[in-house]
């Protein structure tokens, strides 16, 4: 498994030569966001997709993830400053969630019992830990969101079964962030690689 990264704000004032680099459905996504961090956000996806994988649309699996056929897996994901990729020869997935308050409601909604016992004591990125990891799980299956989030719980010594499959996660707290890489064998995490702006437009 490889991660790549790119900070997008280094992306403002380039958003042109950014959109004019992109597949042409990766283009059209990030012309619906407009200007602004949401847009530079899918800019940075797309040109961490385009470097890995050339300037060309993935086809899209009946649950809505994206691959190429016969090349590596892919996750894409992004919050914040950052857009992030993670490409692997098995099936993966990947969640980036900036740290920030969340709402009660929000808290009650996708967490298990067991979570909001733990997530009382966790400090202020416990919650983009628990999210993160349900994310990437899912992801990592190509369903979408077709459960409900407090259906099954990620927490620390957590490795939940899903579909059958027993899904491995792997979580760091980076920047202002929390990351979780998913997959169905035992893994390490790899050193993110950071990818500069300027050598994505290129």
């Amino acid at each position: 498994m490889e991660i790549y990264f790119v900070n997008v704000e280094q992306l403002a004032g380039k958003e042109d030569a950014a959109l004019a680099l992109l597949s042409p459905a990766r283009r059209e996504k990030a012309e619906r966001l407009r200007f602004g961090p949401a847009q530079r956000q899918s800019l940075g996806a797309g040109l961490l997709l385009r470097h890995v994988f050339g300037p060309r649309d993935p086809a899209i699996a009946p649950g809505g993830k994206p691959f190429f056929s016969g090349e590596a897996e892919f996750c894409l994901s992004h919050s914040g400053r950052f857009a992030a990729l993670a490409v692997s020869g098995e099936a993966v997935g990947l969640d980036l969630e900036t740290v920030a308050p969340v709402r009660e409601a929000v808290i009650r909604r996708v967490l298990t019992p067991e979570e909001r016992r733990w997530l009382a004591d966790a400090g202020e990125a416990g919650f983009a830990f628990l999210w993160t990891r349900k994310e990437a799980a899912l992801k990592l299956l190509g369903t979408g969101v077709d459960r409900s989030l407090r259906s099954f719980r990620v927490l620390p010594e957590d490795e939940p079964m899903l579909d059958g499959r027993r899904i491995c996660l792997r979580t760091i707290r980076w920047e202002d962030c929390v990351l979780t890489a998913a997959a169905e064998a035992p893994f390490s995490l790899p050193e993110l690689r950071e990818l500069p702006a300027e050598e994505l437009l290129t």
